[in-house]
């Protein structure tokens, strides 16, 4: 996500657990939770940060993280 022109990573880095928190510019977080997920991809959003927050586990392939990135991006380049 750190290189997703438009995305903010809050989560600091390294190590830590599976959960990443982040800013998509020009996105109120509620409204980019139903629009990521109408991209098949599934975060939620915080009131405080006001951010998302997507979740990673054993379960998560790249596949996946890739989806987000791309969601993401799309979200970036078309204004919504």
């Amino acid at each position: 996500l750190d290189e997703v022109p438009g995305v903010r990573v809050l989560t600091p880095p390294g190590d830590q657990a599976g959960l990443v928190t982040f800013t998509i510019a020009g996105h109120e977080p509620e409204a980019a939770c139903q629009a990521l997920a109408e991209r098949g991809v599934i975060v939620r959003w915080l009131a405080h940060p006001a951010a998302l927050r997507a979740s990673a586990g054993f379960f998560t392939d790249g596949g996946d993280v890739e989806r987000l990135a791309a969601a993401a991006a799309a979200l970036t380049a078309t204004g919504g």
